[in-house]
């Protein structure tokens, strides 16, 4: 017992040495672990926070201060107009506000504030600990962290930098003010929502009544709300609101800061809304344009900084063209469709930007402007482009894969197989047909010119529905739906049928590309803030994008200039789709315009090589427009005027300047029904000089053109000497294309063909519509004074079978001396006579003899048969030797 007892202690020794040792190597191995990633997390903490104390203010600098006015400025540093802030405000002493108010805003916002040094080491250790688990972005700021984000610029956004400046801002504060100070200012300059700032504000906005009258439930909601003052708003979302009004009555009776019978009477107790009032403040000049600029600042600043910190903020802003924008809307609109008069209202959204800075000159976001930030219809309205997509999506696309202006498109009927059915695309009736028109073979710049639909949607399926997704994206689309089945993969895109549609904005700076170069800018409408103490805040300069390489771009850019201005002839001149948005004074200009489905938005946009500018016109909510519009319900009607008169404004007294063509652009004159160099028959009329980049012209002849002889009685027949109605032949020219296999629509109906199907080489001859002519049983009669040896020599060749001859009728030509093979194949002797040629010539089984015919000079037809046989035929002379 003994040896085992000493046996056993034995044995434990061993396994607690070696529990120790392996308890010691894990010990090694974490720390080894630990100290690898406190050096990488400090090497990387350490740039982050040596980034972030970079930036960091003199501690002067972070005390709240006096409130400034901030102000706007022009383009050439004029003062435009204050920022006039809608919020609403009234002081309150520390001491004025209830305990259970302040006890509301601690128990949810800091319930450790008088305790901390500025920041909350628990709360820190909490929120990073459920950071790292869950993968979450935690916040864990005090009231102190919260006042000094709104005492400085360090922006609004959730990153580290920002985190670790307002944690040092906040330190600097608590070693500057005593703990009433701070939360006096943090009560004071809160938002609450609705405008209200701070918590006296607040009272009276929501209740009604001074801070000193709230309940303790109605101190639980305004404590409810720093978090998200518009999510959890009682006017905006009550179900949200009250579940954090329960969350803080929870929070204040877990810190003692109120009793549980309290807390339940509280949670039963009904807030009682005193009612939104309403708060007009809105801008006298540039209305739209000083909201788009409040806007941007304040998705990059705290309000209490833009409304009060005494910002200088410098713009683009043009004074003058936005008044000629102004002018062209009420003279186009207000005229004609004055607000009020009609069931609903006509809006329109019209902007002016740079094209080669992005610097945004001008914008009317609506017909009136009302209330302090509301609805901009330039940036934030969202419809369906119609035919101004073309440019920077099929056609684009198509340049950029080495197509040209004389590119061929066949505008003819076509449906294709989709996912949800057929779609079938339908060119605008210009004729009044209910089902369209095709022209048939056209080039790309006849194509944009007449905003051919068919071609559009062809050229799309060709160059890849993915390739034209893409080049909309590089043009700055950014609503594209990605989903390739329900999203905007689908050939609609190419008629602007998107998901989602576009901003005027967007269409805007995707336009400029053209103008540009290629090279697309991003819009701006700031070019600089100041603070207050002179520290430049951001200095914005030009974001450029290369969309499309410099010779396709110029290739665009002239044929959207045929668009509004082109040498125009017959019927054509009445359907120059932009031709009301040509400038004085000769501007070059291109754009397009656009309508879409059941007339529910219209368009323009065009360029200069001074300016880039878009018009759209529609209702708020999309219906049709023809019960304003009538029958001017066309986008080539009430959108090119005003773009013109806005252009014409923003272009007065400016130096007369042209386009810059790339080295790389030649001209060519080529057939606009083929795409290649003209060939022998082209007709003149179907001849046009076109811009092709060097390299990639046509360099082989038309060969659809051909010439074909018809009859001269009979022009639509091909002529045949035979006929007994046949004048004599002359010859044409016709467009031998390909045949187009007939479409039905939906309904059943058969679509039309397009127009230049009537232009291809007949195929029935005049013999087979009007019947042979009789042969001339006596022959032919013939000069007595021909010359044999001066004739011209021609040759034919004649089978003779059992079955009857090959051909039945043998054409030769008139006044000639014509060498005649005649072939016998079979087994069984013929004998050919024809009267009149004194023919009579017996052809042995299986061989051949040559014999000569001397033909009159006027046409006729002739009997031959074979007197062995019974076999007859013709022997037909032309007119022409």
């Amino acid at each position: 017992m003994l040896l085992n007892t000493t046996n056993n202690r034995s044995n434990r020794k061993k396994r607690t040495r070696k529990g120790k040792k392996m308890t010691i190597r894990w010990a090694q191995i974490f720390l080894l672990i630990f100290l690898s990633f406190a050096i990488v997390v400090g090497g990387v903490g350490a740039g982050v926070v040596g980034s972030a104390m970079r930036d960091m203010p003199e501690v002067e600098e972070v005390l709240p201060q006096t409130r400034l006015t901030s102000y706007v400025y022009d383009k050439d540093g004029n003062e435009i107009s204050p920022l006039k802030g809608p919020e609403h405000r009234i002081h309150v002493d520390i001491e004025d506000v209830p305990d259970v108010v302040k006890d509301a805003f601690m128990a949810i916002e800091d319930h450790r504030f008088y305790d901390h040094f500025g920041l909350d080491v628990y709360r820190i250790a909490g929120a990073f600990w459920t950071n790292i688990t869950t993968g979450s972005l935690q916040g864990a700021s005090t009231i102190t962290q919260q006042l000094a984000r709104n005492a400085w610029p360090i922006g609004m956004e959730q990153t580290y930098s920002r985190k670790i400046q307002e944690a040092f801002l906040a330190m600097q504060l608590e070693r500057t003010y005593t703990k009433n100070q701070i939360f006096e200012m943090y009560l004071n300059q809160i938002n609450l929502g609705h405008n209200a700032y701070g918590v006296q504000a607040a009272a009276e906005i929501y209740f009604d009544k001074d801070i000193a009258d709230v309940t303790l439930s109605e101190a639980a909601m305004l404590a409810a709300l720093p978090r998200a003052p518009s999510h959890y708003s009682p006017y905006i979302d009550p179900e949200r609101a009250e579940h954090r009004r329960q969350l803080v009555l929870e929070a204040m009776y877990r810190y003692d800061k109120i009793s549980e019978a309290e807390k339940e009477r509280a949670q039963q107790e009904s807030i009682q809304l005193s009612g939104l009032p309403t708060l007009v403040d809105t801008h006298e000049t540039a209305p739209f344009f000083m909201d788009y600029v409040l806007d941007q600042l304040l998705k990059r600043y705290n309000p209490e900084l833009v409304y009060g910190g005494g910002l200088r903020v410098y713009t683009t802003l043009d004074l003058d063209i936005q008044s000629g924008i102004d002018d062209a809307v009420a003279k186009h609109l207000d005229e004609n469709f004055p607000v009020g008069e009609f069931e609903k209202d006509l809006q329109v959204a019209a902007v002016v930007m740079d094209p080669y800075t992005g610097h945004i000159k001008g914008m009317r976001g609506g017909r009136e402007h009302t209330a302090h930030l509301e609805h901009n219809r330039v940036s934030q309205s969202y419809r369906q482009p119609g035919s101004v997509i073309k440019p920077i999506g099929p056609y684009a696309a198509a340049l950029d894969q080495g197509w040209s202006p004389g590119s061929i498109i066949d505008d003819a009927p076509v449906a294709y197989s989709q996912p949800d059915g057929r779609f079938i695309p339908r060119n605008y009736s210009e004729g009044g047909s209910a089902r369209g028109l095709y022209r048939g073979l056209t080039t790309m710049r006849e194509a944009i010119r007449r905003s051919v639909n068919v071609t559009a949607v062809r050229t799309m399926d060709q160059v890849g529905i993915g390739t034209v997704y893409d080049m909309l994206k590089r043009f700055g689309i950014t609503s594209l739906d990605p989903d390739p089945v329900d999203g905007d993969h689908g050939l609609a895109a190419a008629l602007g049928g998107l998901s989602k549609g576009v901003s005027p904005l967007e269409l805007t700076a995707a336009y400029a590309a053209f103008p540009g170069g290629g090279v697309r800018p991003e819009p701006i409408a700031i070019t600089k803030v100041v603070d207050r103490h002179g520290n430049v805040l951001e200095d914005n300069t030009p974001d450029r994008s290369v969309v499309m390489e410099p010779d396709a771009a110029y290739l665009m850019l002239d044929m959207l200039k045929s668009v509004i201005r082109e040498t125009r002839t017959g019927w054509i001149s009445n359907w120059d789709t932009g031709y009301r948005a040509q400038l004085e004074g000769d501007w070059p200009a291109g754009g397009k315009t656009g309508t879409t489905d059941d007339v529910v938005d219209l368009w323009m946009v065009g360029f200069t090589p001074k300016y880039v500018g878009s018009v759209w016109l529609g209702f708020d909510e999309p219906d049709n427009l023809s019960q304003v519009l009538g029958r001017q319900m066309l986008s080539s009607y009430f959108p090119p005027l005003i773009w013109k008169d806005m252009m014409d404004h923003a272009h007065e007294g400016l130096e007369l300047t042209d386009f810059e063509r790339p080295d790389t652009i030649i001209e060519q004159t080529i057939c606009i029904k083929s795409g290649k160099r003209p060939g022998p028959h082209c007709p003149s009329n179907m001849q046009r000089r076109e811009l092709f980049t060097q390299g990639n012209e046509p360099r082989d002849e038309c060969d659809l053109h051909v010439e074909v002889e018809v009859c001269s009685e009979h022009p639509d027949l091909l002529y045949d000497p035979a006929c007994a109605e046949a004048g004599s032949p002359e010859k044409r020219v016709f467009l031998d294309r390909d045949e187009v296999e007939p479409v039905q629509d939906h309904d059943g109906v058969t679509l039309p063909m397009p127009w230049d199907m009537d232009d291809r080489p007949p195929e029935e001859t005049c013999v087979e519509v009007h019947g042979e002519a009789e042969p001339d049983p006596h022959g032919p009669d013939f000069d007595d004074d021909i010359d044999i040896d001066d004739l011209p020599v021609a040759s034919a060749e004649l089978m003779i079978r059992a079955s009857g001859f090959e051909p039945t009728t043998l054409r030769v030509p008139a006044k000639s001396k014509v060498e005649l093979t005649i072939i016998n194949d079979e087994s069984e002797d013929h004998r050919l006579v024809i009267h009149g040629f004194g023919i009579n010539a017996f052809i042995p089984a299986e061989e051949t003899m040559t014999i000569t015919i001397i033909t009159p000079d006027q046409r006729g037809t002739y009997h031959m048969y074979c007197s062995l046989q019974d076999i007859h035929g013709r022997l037909t002379v032309d007119a022409q030797p």
